[in-house]
């Protein structure tokens, strides 16, 4: 009955196709597997509107390639001295750029960044034996320093970085006073660090394996401690009522009821779990399952190195189509007035130049309405990357879940079973392609609309603050919480619809009604795996970063390693150790990422067995991996 209740509510919410449960032999049938289209693609009016905005966004990397000034991008990229003049540009006999003091001032400490004044040079100051400013040769500094007083140098280390020469003490409260010997620690310990990233996939598959053997006490744990925070916030509440209404200026019944709220929540919770046992223990086995799925293919985890390269290229190029869409319009400020060391450029509230020092042009009413459409196209082309590696390793997990097993026991997959056989992610990657762009399309377009609106809102939300219109203000957090909500409904949409695009090759729509009637379905099925796969995935990668690190902080500072792990005497084992961490971060990172995607595409492929079971008159799943077999034999019958 509350099976029949469900189905009747997901007509009623999305449409007809959201009840419709998988059967065999029906047009939701995937019992063979994943359904492939033979020719022809989903959606290929999205894909064509995709198309024409890349088109669109073509043209206008033409135009602004062509407008922009990317002189005033240089800016970036070199120093501006005191006078505003760009060290190896505008002054081309000094290329590189330092920050000093200027002559007579007193220096006890690290000097203040507001008390630097940049100034171009032949070559970056070396650490003085005196303490105190002194002067440098007049040769390597540009003569307008000379003459203001600024060919000094206060006697710090300073570090070569592109044409720039900086002092680190200046960034880290004195705490570093040069970077040299952390690089010279790095290249000593190469060998410590690549055995540490090697010993890194070691932990992670340990991690996994953890995962697997004890992911219900890890649901159980988060599910009852949950319970318990909200209980003792309640508590706390209730128990320093008096203090907390002297402290905030509120009586102390409003506390009170405040606890006793806090109560009622954690009663209903409890409740919840207790009457979600079985759910709660299916989605256990779930999880485990997930496990082994990367455990077995474990080219899966290829697939988050090749999206996060992706990305990146993807964040470079419109980094720097946008910088170039604000450069139309952009103008140099006017120079300074001879004689005028600040120039005329400063921070705002301080007497500090500017180096950037630009201003925009009255007439560029083109650039923000460019500006808005390449942020949107950012961020849809950005999602649709996303969509691609979805359906991806939801491709992989449903040939995975629904593959036969040999008298082994073992899945027998097309490939994927190593890093190198990357034969099954090719695959799902090359069929998502060819054959489902415009439905990715399609989903990542309603994401981005709703981001570009909340980015939007976000910048006027920021302005009108700094402005102190406080009812346009509250206006407009509203509209944000509005659209926030919608977009986090419409992703979670695009989620399933992508899974079950990788399972029943059919368009976004009938993809998205067939996901979304499970998930009405389900519900708690589907709550429990979003959740605490999620949090299982951060679980699993701090143990892999966590182990790692501690490993590595063991060895560096209590075992006298040999060649070729360490070169000589590290200064400080700190920058080896900070290295390690990072790429066991990394590692983890890339081991756990597919986790919860692989968590909720195997929640559908069991709800969808399971009904294609019951379909034709069996009491259970029929291709349940092994963690899921146990829970299927104890519950089938009842």
């Amino acid at each position: 009955a509350r099976r029949t209740a469900m189905a009747t509510q997901g007509q009623q919410l999305i449409g007809g196709d959201a009840g419709r449960k998988f059967e065999e032999g029906g047009d939701y049938d995937i019992s063979n597997g994943p359904r492939e289209r033979s020719r022809g693609c989903t959606d290929c009016l999205c894909l064509i509107l995709f198309l024409g905005a890349v088109a669109a966004l073509a043209v206008l990397g033409v135009v602004v390639f062509a407008e922009g000034d990317s002189r005033i991008l240089d800016s970036f990229s070199y120093g501006k001295n005191f006078q505003g003049q760009r060290c190896g540009l505008d002054i081309k006999d000094y290329q590189y750029i330092y920050y000093t003091v200027k002559e007579g001032t007193v220096v006890t400490d690290t000097p203040s960044l507001l008390d630097l004044r940049g100034v171009c040079t032949t070559e970056c100051p070396t650490k003085a034996e005196t303490t105190g400013v002194v002067q440098r040769p007049q040769s390597v500094c540009q003569p307008e320093a000379v003459a203001a007083g600024l060919c000094t140098w206060y006697g710090a280390e300073a570090d070569q970085f592109t044409n720039y020469c900086l002092d680190a003490a200046i960034f880290t409260h004195g705490a570093v006073t040069t970077f040299d010997p952390y690089f010279g620690d790095i290249l000593d310990a190469t060998g410590f660090i690549i055995a540490m990233f090697l010993f890194s996939f070691i932990v992670g598959f340990a991690s996994l394996f953890v995962i697997r053997t004890c992911a219900k006490v890890f649901v159980w744990v988060t599910l009852l401690g949950t319970v318990a925070v909200v209980a003792a916030t309640g508590y706390v509440m209730w128990d320093n009522r008096q203090s907390l209404a002297t402290q905030f200026g509120q009586s102390e019944q409003t506390f009170a009821i405040c606890g006793y709220i806090f109560w009622t929540i954690a009663a209903l919770l409890a409740l919840i779990v207790l009457c979600s046992f079985k759910s709660i223990n299916l989605a256990c086995a779930m999880l485990k399952t997930a496990a082994l799925f990367l455990q077995d293919v474990k080219s899966a985890m290829v697939l988050p190195i090749i999206s996060t390269i992706i990305q990146l290229a993807t964040m470079v190029f419109f980094g720097v189509m946008l910088s170039f869409v604000a450069s139309i319009g952009l103008q140099q400020d006017s120079q300074p007035d001879e004689g005028d060391e600040k120039g005329v450029c400063l921070f705002p509230g301080s007497d500090q130049p500017d180096p950037f020092c630009v201003q925009w042009a009255s007439d560029s009413r083109f650039v923000p309405y460019a500006v808005i459409f390449t942020v949107f196209m950012y961020f849809w082309t950005a999602l649709l990357f996303q969509a691609v590696s979805k359906f991806t390793t939801a491709y992989m997990v449903g040939e995975w879940y629904f593959a036969p097993v040999d008298y082994h026991g073992e899945k027998q997959l097309p490939g994927g079973n190593t890093f190198c056989d990357c034969k099954l992610l090719v695959r799902g990657i090359c069929r998502g392609i060819t054959h489902h762009l415009g439905s990715f399309a399609f989903g990542s377009l309603l994401v981005a609309i709703c981001r570009t609106i909340q980015f939007l809102l976000s910048w006027a939300k920021r302005k009108e603050k700094a402005s102190g219109n406080a009812c346009t203000a509250c206006i407009l957090r509203i509209m944000l919480c509005i659209v926030t909500c919608i977009e986090r409904f419409i992703a979670f949409v695009s989620e399933q619809a992508y899974i079950q695009i990788a399972l029943l090759g059919r368009g976004f729509c009938t993809s998205a009604k067939a996901g979304f009637g499970l998930a009405v379905r389900h519900p708690i099925r589907f709550a429990i795996i979003s959740r605490v796969g999620f949090v299982l995935g951060v679980v699993g990668c701090f143990l892999t970063t966590g182990t790692t690190a501690l490993v590595s902080w063991l060895l560096l500072t209590k075992v006298n390693l040999p060649e070729p792990f360490i070169y000589g005497k590290l200064a400080s084992p700190t920058a080896p150790f900070a290295v390690s961490t990072f790429l066991a971060l990394l590692v983890g990172e890339v081991m756990f990422h597919p986790y919860t995607m692989c968590a909720k595409t195997i929640v559908h492929c069991f709800t969808a067995d399971e009904e294609m079971s019951h379909s034709a008159g069996r009491a259970g799943a029929t291709h349940t991996p092994q963690p899921l077999q146990k829970f299927v034999e104890d519950h089938c019958d009842k």
